[in-house]
């Protein structure tokens, strides 16, 4: 493994670290050594720290492969300018240390935005050179007691301690394939941050804003785009020590000579320990934020987490096993009934959660940390007519989990409900509002609601209802002529059959794609403010149906379409979204043009399946003609 360590912002305090460095760092790692520093050596004020930048007469310029260097500006404004386009001004009043030392109506001290600047300013630099497959970005005022750690390229590594409530900023080892990901996340700011990251500072219950750094700031942005589940702790191995003349005077009796400038991280590298560890994190909540993001001390994982997730084959189900990834022991049933791709992370139960066989076949698994519970058969607009399937399917299986999570004392029990329970109600849909389903699907989703309102009323059992709706994505089951009217319509465009639209097409719906809800997901799971509450996840933007199939013909090339008669269901159904911001950080990056390229790409590339009509109903009493055609034709 071929290793680039990246010394970046300064040069300084080389005299006390070089060796030290040299043998725990570059030696054991067989490393290249780059310098990415401010271009003059003036000495400047940080804060009230004086400090002396860039002496060159040491090891670390006589050994570098690469210099780069940018002028340092009076006021660091300029460099932010760079990095952002201008956009991080939208930011300057927020008060805290994130954005020191740009000279803003705001005061902001300290070094922490240097540092983000730095980074982004390095990932740029990389864009130049190649042949390695990890970059190291430290600081040259690290003293090592320990060698650096070998560490795999699965994840992105930072020290676990001393890191002022969020992620250490100082020191990061990042896989060459996610350079741009974690070094250039400074370039991300922009005007749709503002109102999440205004959220983020303006509801924390934290002391003082210090503690608004360039730590919690790094916390957040990774959170805000999905890339904390990447990170990995490793022991501290080094503290921090100070230039000569810095004014730091603390030492200890281990190191008379060396002015030690975090106590904390002495404490830390001194320990025996070699722990590891990976998300999800175990995390002492000491400061929380309302929107859903937690920062605090780290504390290992004594073992792997162990969760079910019903419907692993399904839309939602796959999409979420995948974006766990390997760090979460994954239980995953589903009777493949409608499902399509089964996750490779999964330990896959092919199991009918009604069957007494199967039921006990599931149970052996138990006892789990969480239970997501997607398997459903949501073909809303059939149910009246495939009542006890759809009763059996959606309220049976789901009476069957609730019990065995109150047996085994499940953390959390995270249910996908619908946005069916509704019904005909003033639009957009708040959670507050009573459900008045309007269909079986409807009234089953809300009797799965009511009886995990018994279960933690008698048996304590903790749960978070999540409301989506119309999620769309690859793993869809577009052979399923009954339910989801974006799969539907793309199985047509593919064949070259007209899409269908029942009415007059001026329904409203709000799309939401898959991979946006993904992160809420969990965050159902594991935050304690989403613990007995029913949130709306999915799309902000509602859209007239007509509207979203002119916007999949430019996609697919496929214009042509037939409007059938108008079956019995909601005209208008949208929701609130405030919610899922609040408590499970709910972000909508992909609309809804950019969601159906993505889709029509994977659509495009799967293999011919037939289409599953069903040949028999419950009840044929006001069965549209659209389904009866099918049963004459099943294929």
């Amino acid at each position: 493994m071929k290793t680039l360590v990246c010394i970046i912002n300064q040069v300084r305090a080389a005299e006390n670290t070089w060796d030290k460095f040299k043998e725990n760092v570059i030696d054991v790692l067989d490393a290249d050594l780059a310098l990415c520093i401010s271009g003059d050596s003036r000495p400047r004020s940080v804060g009230h720290i004086i400090t002396s930048t860039n002496d060159e007469n040491n090891g670390y310029f006589h050994n570098a492969k690469y210099i780069w260097r940018y002028d340092e500006p009076d006021d660091w404004a300029s460099a932010f300018d760079d990095m952002t386009q201008k956009r991080w001004r939208e930011f300057a009043h927020i008060p805290g240390n994130w954005l020191g030392p740009a000279q803003t109506p705001v005061k902001h001290e300290s070094s922490g935005g240097i540092t983000t600047f730095f980074r982004w300013f390095l990932s740029k630099k990389l864009e130049s050179i190649s042949g390695y497959d990890q970059v190291i970005v430290t600081r040259s005022d690290y003293y090592w007691i320990k060698p650096h750690p070998l560490l795999d390229l699965n994840h992105v590594w930072v020290p676990n301690g001393e890191c002022h409530w969020g992620i250490c900023d100082r020191h990061i080892v990042v896989p060459w394939k996610w350079i741009d990901d974690f070094l250039g996340i400074g370039s991300r700011l922009s005007h749709e941050h503002v109102i999440p990251f205004s959220k983020f500072w303006q509801s924390q219950v934290w002391a003082s804003p210090y503690m608004l750094n360039n730590e919690s700031y790094l916390f957040f942005m990774y959170t805000y785009y999905g890339l904390h589940r990447k990170i990995g702790f490793f022991p501290f191995k080094m503290f921090t020590v100070s230039t000569p003349g810095s004014g730091i005077n603390t030492t200890c009796p281990r190191y008379p000579s060396l002015p030690i400038r975090y106590p904390d991280e002495l404490e830390y590298a001194e320990k025996d320990d070699e722990t590891l560890i990976t998300w999800p994190w175990k995390i002492d909540h000491t400061h929380v934020s309302q929107c859903g993001l937690f920062v605090g001390k780290i504390i290992p994982l004594q073992k792997k987490m162990k969760i079910i997730v019903t419907g692993c084959a399904g839309l939602i189900g796959s999409n979420f096993c995948r974006w766990l990834g390997s760090e979460v022991d994954i239980i995953g049933v589903d009777d493949l009934s409608g499902g399509v791709s089964v996750p490779d992370n999964v330990t896959f139960i092919r199991a009918n959660l009604t069957d007494p066989k199967d039921q006990k076949r599931v149970s052996e698994h138990f006892p789990v940390d969480y239970v997501f519970h997607f398997a459903a058969y949501a073909a809303e607009g059939l149910s009246p007519f495939i009542r006890q399937y759809n009763y059996m399917n959606n309220t049976v299986a789901t009476a069957f989990l609730i019990s065995e999570s109150i047996k085994h004392d499940v953390k959390r029990f995270v249910f996908t409900s619908s946005m069916a329970v509704y019904g005909s109600q003033s639009v957009p849909f708040d959670e507050s509002l009573t459900p008045i389903p309007v269909d079986s699907y409807g009234v089953a989703k809300y009797a799965c609601e009511m009886d995990l309102r018994v279960a933690a009323e008698q048996h304590g059992l903790s749960y978070c209802i999540l409301r989506p709706h119309n999620v769309y994505g690859p793993g869809q089951n577009i052979w399923d002529p009954y339910r989801n009217v974006i799969g539907i319509w793309m199985h047509q465009a593919l064949n070259k059959m007209p899409m269908t639209v029942y009415g007059d097409g001026t329904q409203k719906r709000a799309f939401s794609y898959v991979d946006d809800i993904l992160p809420c997901i969990w965050q159902a799971a594991v935050n304690p403010a989403a613990h007995r509450e029913i949130i709306n996840v999915g799309g902000i933007k509602e859209t007239e149906l007509n509207e979203a199939i002119e916007i999949l013909g430019r996609v697919t090339g496929h214009t042509e379409r037939v409007h059938l008669e108008a079956r019995h269901e909601v005209k208008n159904a949208w929701s609130t979204y405030q919610k899922s911001v609040d408590i499970l950080g709910y972000n909508e990056t992909i609309e809804l043009g950019d969601g159906l390229k993505r889709m029509w790409v994977w659509v495009s590339d799967q293999p011919g399946r037939p289409q599953k009509f069903w040949t028999s109903y419950e009840l044929d009493k006001g069965l549209y003609s659209f389904w009866k055609l099918k049963e004459t034709n099943d294929t």
